[in-house]
């Protein structure tokens, strides 16, 4: 039984630390376009999208650190894309406010949901 506690001590640090979020894998001179779109100063969700899909179409699917990265960019980023697909990041008063009107949302504050009855 000491072993196997010392064990999960040990080995705590592993997986406390293996999910270590976004990281951006290293922009390669030989990337395509979609990566190098997905990589620009001011990308457009949309634009990165339509490319990727191109790509793809004419090349064999495979998966990479460039694929992964782009499939958690793409849940992340159309999160903060506006209409138009530019990504717009929220100050965070802005992000505060956003989190108490889902809690609120949540909790049926506010919602027509507890209006509703069964007779």
């Amino acid at each position: 039984m000491k072993k196997f506690i010392l064990f999960l001590l040990l080995a705590s640090p592993t997986f406390l630390f293996s999910q270590s979020g976004l990281i951006k894998p290293i922009l390669q001179p030989d990337a395509p376009e979609w990566v190098q779109l997905m990589y620009a100063e001011t990308p457009n969700v949309f634009a990165v999208a339509s490319a990727f899909e191109a790509y793809y179409k004419t090349h064999p699917y495979e998966e990479n650190n460039y694929t992964k990265y782009y499939t958690r960019w793409a849940i992340t980023a159309r999160q903060y894309a506006n209409e138009n697909g530019d990504i717009i990041i929220p100050d965070n008063l802005a992000l505060q406010e956003n989190i108490l009107l889902r809690n609120k949302l949540h909790s049926g504050e506010g919602s027509r949901s507890t209006t509703w009855t069964f007779a």
